[in-house]
């Protein structure tokens, strides 16, 4: 074989064998993330969810505070709290409305 035809014929199988080694350690690092995801703690968790019950202290369609979106305080027995309802336009979409003052639950 010719000089040439010879380092070219090697630089082709190292750069196939670089590619794999790549391809091999990147399938690698995503099953071990993949493992390893944890769900978030600001993720909807229905084990979560409690039945309020009190009068509406004050209602804002579009909150600066997060999480951003509707939000409503409810004054309860014991005290006030502060409900996240979610995109204030799926909340007109289905006629939702709240006013203070209101009962709620």
């Amino acid at each position: 074989m010719k000089p040439i035809t010879l380092m070219r014929t090697s630089s082709v199988f190292l750069a196939g064998a670089l590619l794999l080694a790549v391809v091999a350690g990147a399938q690698q690092v995503r099953q071990k993330a993949q493992q390893s995801a944890k769900p978030r703690a600001s993720a909807y968790d229905p084990n979560r969810d409690m039945v309020l019950e009190g009068t509406v202290l004050k209602y804002t369609e579009n909150s600066s505070v997060p999480p951003l979106g509707a939000h409503v305080t409810v004054e309860t027995s014991s005290g006030p709290v502060d409900v996240h309802l979610g995109d204030a336009r799926f909340l007109k979409f289905n006629k939702f409305t709240l006013t203070e003052g209101g009962s709620v639950k």
